[in-house]
């Protein structure tokens, strides 16, 4: 019932108990690869030392064909020549990495460098695009989260608070795992280019009173957090809230001092303008 040991998922198909991994998938790929790579060397290794075309009898001794060897031939003989095949090994090589592009992108290779195919692309074209793959990766991602990494890590809390090596939490604090590494964060940012677009969207409606639907406060948090800023910079909650009722008060007193000197300056502009008409 502890789970002693945790095995991801990389992907499974409805009603499946085994997953499987892209090598299932692109296993034919793979041995088609390795079947082409062992050609090409044969095929390299042949033009290096191809098989000569001899005469019988023309050649003085064994036909000698390594690198700075003399072959010695009869008077009149034909020379010797290699037998080409008409295979070219530039070809190959060109079909092999065709080949090998197939298979990093059935193993997601892709979605790890938006201008791996361009370079002349725009900051929002980049985001786009990133989002894009984010969304095919992001399935994924999350199912390795839940069966593998989320396991994993509470049954190390587990471990360490049975060995007296973790101070308890106070029982009001909800722990959740949180992940800093660059596909989680890239994922997490996700809802944060989606919170600048809408807040972009809405705000010629700002007057009508449309942000009172939204937690600003939060939404700059998980901004912060969401782009891989340190957690630690911060300010806590209370303290945000405090500097709040401090700068408020400070501007209810600047306020009612202001409103204070302008009745004062009303009251003295009367008792003049009184005692002007008595004299008169």
């Amino acid at each position: 019932e502890l789970n002693p040991y945790f095995i991801g998922r990389f992907t499974k198909a409805p009603n499946e108990l085994m997953g499987r991994s892209p090598a299932t998938e692109y296993l034919p790929e793979i041995k088609m690869l390795n079947k082409m790579r062992k050609t090409f060397i044969e095929q390299a290794e042949y033009e290096a030392n191809p098989a000569m075309l001899i005469e019988d009898d023309c050649v003085i001794g064994q036909p000698a064909t390594g690198a700075g060897d003399n072959i010695y031939i009869r008077p009149g003989a034909p020379i010797p020549t290699p037998w080409k095949k008409g295979t070219s090994s530039a070809l190959t090589a060109e079909v092999i990495a065709d080949q090998r592009q197939i298979i990093r992108d059935g193993f997601f290779n892709d979605l790890f460098d938006a201008l791996a195919d361009r370079r002349n692309m725009t900051a929002t074209e980049v985001d786009s695009r990133r989002e894009t793959k984010m969304v095919l990766l992001a399935p994924i991602i999350s199912a390795l989260q839940k069966e593998l990494f989320d396991p994993i890590i509470t049954r190390t809390l587990d471990l360490i608070a049975d060995g007296k090596k973790l101070i308890s939490p106070p029982q009001d604090i909800d722990v959740d795992v949180v992940y800093q590494g660059r596909l989680a964060l890239a994922m997490s940012n996700m809802q944060t280019n989606a919170i600048e677009i809408t807040l972009a969207k809405m705000a010629p409606y700002e007057p009508l009173g449309v942000f009172d639907n939204y937690d600003m406060d939060k939404s700059a948090r998980d901004a912060w957090i969401n782009a891989g800023a340190p957690a630690e910079n911060l300010v806590p909650v209370d303290l945000r809230d405090a500097r709040r009722a401090e700068r408020k008060q400070k501007q209810d007193a600047a306020d009612a001092a202001e409103i204070g000197e302008t009745a004062s300056k009303a009251i003295r502009n009367v008792s003049g303008a009184e005692e002007q008409a008595l004299l008169e």
